[in-house]
C-alpha cells in the first residue's frame, strides 16, 4: 500500500526505524538520543484511520487524533508509533494522556540541603559539584542528601521532584518512603503519592564515581594509587548539581 509516515522537520537528534506491516499499517520506532526532551511531530498519510503511541517502559498505549500527531520525548528514551488501517485497538486497552514533567510549572525551588558522607558534611548549603567543592572532591563514597519543603497539596494535581543534573545515580526517599531510584536523565519523578499536605521530608541517596577518590588518594601521597597522580584536572562531575525543584501540573486523567 506504500502509505506514508512522515517527520514535519528534520529531528536530527532522532534514531528512527520504521517496518510496514501485511495489511498497510506501519510500525515506527523512534529514539531520543540526547539529553533533553524533544518534542517530534510526525504528518500521516490519509490511508491510516487510527494511529497510537505505545510506551514499552510502562506498557500504555495512548489513542492520537487527526493525521498530525506529536510527542514529547524525554532523554533517552524510545515510543512506538502504531499507524493502523481500518483495525480500532479496544478502548480496555487504552490509556489516558498523562501529565508529564515537561507540561508542569515550577512550584518551589530546594534551595537549602544537609549533604553527607561517610567522612565529611555541610549543613544548609546550595548544591554544587563535588569536583568544584575543596571539602568532597577528593569523595568516592556514596552521598546522602535531606531537606524539607512545605506544600499545600491540592486534589487534581500532580507534583513532580525535579533534580536536574545528577552524577550519577538518586535513590528517593519522601517521608519516609520509597520512591524508586532514578538511573539516568531525566531525574525526574512522580511523588503525588509520597508528599502530604504540610510540611515534607526529602532524602536523596547518591552513587558516585571512585576516580575522584583514587586521584585524591594520589595526591595525598599514597603509592598504591600513583598511577592517578598529578591527575587532578581529571576530577570528575559528582553529586547532584541540580537545579532541584518541586514542579506542579494538571492531571490529565
Amino acid at each position: 500500500m506504500d502509505l506514508k509516515v512522515k517527520y514535519t522537520s528534520d529531528f536530527d537528534f532522532l534514531r528512527s526505524n520504521q517496518r510496514e506491516m501485511a495489511d498497510g499499517s506501519r510500525i515506527q520506532f523512534i529514539w531520543n538520543k540526547s539529553d533533553a526532551w524533544k518534542k517530534i511531530t510526525l504528518q500521516l498519510d490519509k490511508g491510516f484511520t487510527n494511529s497510537y503511541w505505545l510506551n514499552a517502559e510502562d506498557g500504555s498505549i495512548v489513542k492520537n487524533a487527526g493525521r498530525q500527531v506529536s510527542y514529547i520525548l524525554p532523554p533517552y528514551s524510545s515510543r512506538i508509533l502504531y499507524a493502523v488501517t481500518g483495525r480500532v485497538l479496544p478502548s480496555y486497552l487504552l490509556s489516558a494522556p498523562k501529565a508529564s514533567p515537561t507540561t508542569s510549572t515550577k512550584l518551589l525551588s530546594l534551595n537549602h540541603w544537609d549533604i553527607a558522607t561517610d567522612s565529611v558534611s555541610v549543613k544548609n548549603s546550595a548544591l554544587f559539584d563535588w569536583k568544584d567543592n575543596p571539602v568532597f572532591k577528593f569523595q568516592g563514597t556514596n552521598g546522602i542528601y535531606t531537606t524539607s519543603f512545605n506544600l499545600k497539596k491540592q486534589t487534581g494535581k500532580k507534583y513532580y521532584l525535579d533534580l536536574g543534573n545528577v552524577c550519577f545515580t538518586a535513590e528517593v526517599s519522601v517521608n519516609g518512603k520509597n520512591g524508586g531510584t532514578l538511573l539516568y536523565a531525566p531525574y525526574t519523578m512522580d511523588i503525588t503519592s509520597l508528599v502530604k499536605n504540610g510540611t515534607n521530608q526529602l532524602k536523596i541517596g547518591i552513587t558516585t564515581s571512585q576516580l575522584n577518590y583514587f586521584i585524591g588518594k594520589a595526591h595525598a601521597g599514597d603509592k598504591l594509587y600513583k598511577q592517578f597522580k598529578g591527575q587532578e584536572d581529571k576530577l570528575i562531575s559528582a553529586g547532584i548539581i541540580g537545579p532541584a525543584v518541586i514542579k506542579v501540573a494538571d492531571n490529565l486523567h
